[in-house]
Protein backbone atom coordinates (compact mmCIF):
# COMPACT_ATOMS: atom_id res chain seq x y z
CA UNK A 1 0.00 0.00 0.00
CA UNK A 2 1.45 3.18 -1.05
CA UNK A 3 0.31 6.18 1.61
CA UNK A 4 0.95 8.56 -1.36
CA UNK A 5 -2.25 7.72 -3.15
CA UNK A 6 -4.29 8.09 0.23
CA UNK A 7 -6.41 10.86 -0.31
CA UNK A 8 -6.71 13.57 2.02
CA UNK A 9 -10.61 12.57 3.50
CA UNK A 10 -9.18 9.39 3.79
CA UNK A 11 -6.56 10.66 6.24
CA UNK A 12 -9.21 12.36 8.08
CA UNK A 13 -10.87 8.92 8.68
CA UNK A 14 -7.29 7.16 9.65
CA UNK A 15 -6.59 10.23 12.15
CA UNK A 16 -10.49 9.42 14.06
CA UNK A 17 -9.21 6.06 14.79
CA UNK A 18 -5.19 6.65 15.21
CA UNK A 19 -4.30 10.25 16.13
CA UNK A 20 -1.27 9.86 16.62
CA UNK A 21 -0.22 9.70 13.15
CA UNK A 22 -1.23 13.36 12.77
CA UNK A 23 2.29 15.31 11.91
CA UNK A 24 2.58 18.64 13.89
CA UNK A 25 2.83 21.84 11.12
CA UNK A 26 6.28 23.37 12.34
CA UNK A 27 5.91 26.16 14.24
CA UNK A 28 5.26 29.38 13.65
CA UNK A 29 7.79 32.08 15.90
CA UNK A 30 4.80 33.89 16.81
CA UNK A 31 3.43 30.43 18.52
CA UNK A 32 6.90 29.80 19.70
CA UNK A 33 6.76 33.68 21.39
CA UNK A 34 3.32 33.27 22.88
CA UNK A 35 4.49 29.82 24.86
CA UNK A 36 7.99 31.46 25.80
CA UNK A 37 6.10 34.10 27.17
CA UNK A 38 3.17 31.59 29.08
CA UNK A 39 6.41 30.71 31.29
CA UNK A 40 6.60 34.14 32.48
CA UNK A 41 2.72 34.15 33.22
CA UNK A 42 2.52 36.75 29.91
CA UNK A 43 -0.68 35.62 28.29
CA UNK A 44 -1.22 37.80 25.25
CA UNK A 45 -1.91 37.10 21.98
CA UNK A 46 -0.56 38.48 18.13
CA UNK A 47 -2.32 41.77 17.65
CA UNK A 48 -3.39 41.77 13.83
CA UNK A 49 -3.01 44.45 11.71
CA UNK A 50 -4.49 43.74 8.91
CA UNK A 51 -7.73 41.91 9.66
CA UNK A 52 -10.87 43.13 11.49
CA UNK A 53 -14.87 41.84 11.28
CA UNK A 54 -16.20 44.41 8.50
CA UNK A 55 -19.70 43.25 9.17
CA UNK A 56 -19.19 43.68 12.72
CA UNK A 57 -17.92 47.03 12.08
CA UNK A 58 -20.79 48.06 9.90
CA UNK A 59 -23.65 47.00 11.93
CA UNK A 60 -22.16 48.90 14.60
CA UNK A 61 -21.73 51.76 12.90
CA UNK A 62 -25.26 51.80 11.71
CA UNK A 63 -26.40 51.25 15.30
CA UNK A 64 -24.24 54.21 16.11
CA UNK A 65 -25.15 56.13 13.53
CA UNK A 66 -29.09 55.52 13.87
CA UNK A 67 -28.50 56.30 17.94
CA UNK A 68 -25.56 58.59 17.91
CA UNK A 69 -24.92 60.53 14.91
CA UNK A 70 -22.58 61.14 13.16
CA UNK A 71 -20.03 62.45 15.79
CA UNK A 72 -21.06 59.16 17.66
CA UNK A 73 -19.64 56.94 14.67
CA UNK A 74 -16.38 59.15 14.59
CA UNK A 75 -16.12 58.56 18.73
CA UNK A 76 -16.88 54.66 17.88
CA UNK A 77 -14.62 54.29 14.69
CA UNK A 78 -11.79 56.13 16.88
CA UNK A 79 -11.91 54.25 20.03
CA UNK A 80 -11.77 51.11 17.96
CA UNK A 81 -8.79 51.93 16.50
CA UNK A 82 -6.92 53.09 20.00
CA UNK A 83 -7.56 49.78 20.95
CA UNK A 84 -6.49 48.07 18.18
CA UNK A 85 -3.39 49.96 17.71
CA UNK A 86 -2.90 49.46 21.70
CA UNK A 87 -2.86 45.19 21.22
CA UNK A 88 -0.48 45.92 18.41
CA UNK A 89 1.87 47.96 20.50
CA UNK A 90 1.62 45.38 23.46
CA UNK A 91 2.73 42.29 21.24
CA UNK A 92 5.36 44.35 19.73
CA UNK A 93 6.60 45.08 23.00
CA UNK A 94 6.47 41.34 24.72
CA UNK A 95 7.45 40.30 21.26
CA UNK A 96 10.57 41.93 21.19
CA UNK A 97 11.22 41.21 25.12
CA UNK A 98 11.03 37.56 24.16
CA UNK A 99 13.34 38.06 21.48
CA UNK A 100 16.02 39.63 23.11
CA UNK A 101 15.93 37.80 26.26
CA UNK A 102 19.11 35.49 26.58
CA UNK A 103 16.91 32.08 27.12
CA UNK A 104 14.41 32.30 24.09
CA UNK A 105 16.85 30.79 21.59
CA UNK A 106 17.25 27.60 23.46
CA UNK A 107 13.72 27.79 24.52
CA UNK A 108 12.45 28.46 20.26
CA UNK A 109 15.05 25.25 19.39
CA UNK A 110 13.92 22.97 21.89
CA UNK A 111 10.33 23.42 20.50
CA UNK A 112 11.08 22.69 17.43
CA UNK A 113 12.87 19.69 18.43
CA UNK A 114 9.80 18.47 19.95
CA UNK A 115 8.04 19.34 17.10
CA UNK A 116 10.56 17.38 14.82
CA UNK A 117 10.64 14.49 17.40
CA UNK A 118 7.22 13.60 17.18
CA UNK A 119 6.73 13.79 13.43
CA UNK A 120 9.85 11.49 13.39
CA UNK A 121 8.02 9.10 15.68
CA UNK A 122 5.02 9.43 12.78
CA UNK A 123 7.36 8.86 9.81
CA UNK A 124 9.09 5.69 11.57
CA UNK A 125 4.87 4.47 12.00
CA UNK A 126 4.20 5.06 8.74
CA UNK A 127 6.84 3.19 7.75
CA UNK A 128 6.36 -0.26 9.80
CA UNK A 129 4.13 -2.84 8.49
CA UNK A 130 1.63 -3.18 11.30
CA UNK A 131 0.55 0.33 11.36
CA UNK A 132 0.29 0.31 6.92
CA UNK A 133 -2.05 -2.96 7.90
CA UNK A 134 -4.14 -1.51 10.35
CA UNK A 135 -4.40 1.66 7.84
CA UNK A 136 -5.57 -1.08 5.36
CA UNK A 137 -8.08 -2.21 7.17
CA UNK A 138 -9.29 1.03 8.60
CA UNK A 139 -9.68 2.18 4.90
CA UNK A 140 -11.15 -1.36 4.10
CA UNK A 141 -13.89 -0.60 6.73
CA UNK A 142 -14.54 2.89 5.83
CA UNK A 143 -15.30 1.21 2.07
CA UNK A 144 -17.51 -1.29 3.14
CA UNK A 145 -19.12 1.56 5.76
CA UNK A 146 -19.65 3.73 2.66
CA UNK A 147 -21.14 0.63 0.76
CA UNK A 148 -23.50 -0.24 3.65
CA UNK A 149 -24.65 3.43 3.95
CA UNK A 150 -25.48 3.47 0.09
CA UNK A 151 -27.92 0.43 0.65
CA UNK A 152 -29.33 2.58 3.55
CA UNK A 153 -29.85 5.75 0.96
CA UNK A 154 -31.28 3.94 -1.78
CA UNK A 155 -33.85 2.35 0.55
CA UNK A 156 -34.90 5.51 2.25
CA UNK A 157 -35.24 7.06 -1.46
CA UNK A 158 -37.34 3.62 -2.15
CA UNK A 159 -39.43 4.18 1.00
CA UNK A 160 -39.67 7.73 1.15
CA UNK A 161 -39.93 8.83 -2.53
CA UNK A 162 -43.43 7.53 -2.92
CA UNK A 163 -44.62 8.47 0.41
CA UNK A 164 -44.03 12.23 -0.76
CA UNK A 165 -45.13 11.92 -3.92
CA UNK A 166 -48.15 10.12 -2.45
CA UNK A 167 -48.90 13.46 0.13
CA UNK A 168 -47.74 15.97 -2.36
CA UNK A 169 -50.90 14.40 -4.51
CA UNK A 170 -53.21 13.70 -1.79
CA UNK A 171 -52.48 17.58 -0.65
CA UNK A 172 -53.46 18.89 -4.37
CA UNK A 173 -56.34 16.65 -4.35
CA UNK A 174 -58.18 17.64 -0.90
CA UNK A 175 -60.05 20.82 -1.10
CA UNK A 176 -59.05 24.06 0.42
CA UNK A 177 -60.67 24.19 4.42
CA UNK A 178 -62.59 27.23 2.99
CA UNK A 179 -64.60 24.66 0.63
CA UNK A 180 -65.07 22.30 2.74
CA UNK A 181 -66.43 24.73 5.48
CA UNK A 182 -69.05 26.26 3.19
CA UNK A 183 -70.30 22.87 1.96
CA UNK A 184 -70.98 22.36 5.41
CA UNK A 185 -72.83 25.49 5.97
CA UNK A 186 -74.95 25.00 3.13
CA UNK A 187 -75.87 21.33 4.20
CA UNK A 188 -76.74 22.53 7.80
CA UNK A 189 -78.84 25.19 6.78
CA UNK A 190 -82.49 23.94 7.19
CA UNK A 191 -83.59 26.53 4.18
CA UNK A 192 -81.96 27.60 1.26
CA UNK A 193 -81.49 31.84 0.47
CA UNK A 194 -83.51 32.44 -2.18
CA UNK A 195 -81.70 32.86 -5.43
Amino acid sequence: MDLKDIQSWEWERIYEKRPDLRKVPEPSLDSVIMEFLKQYEVYVKPASTGEHNRAADAVMGGLMGGLGGPAAVGLDSGLRNQKKNAAIQEWTQWKQWALGHEDFPAFREAFKGKTQKHNANVDELLASDLVREEIKHILEEQERLGKEDHVVIRWMIFILLPFALITTISIGLTPTTRETEQERIEREMWFKPSE
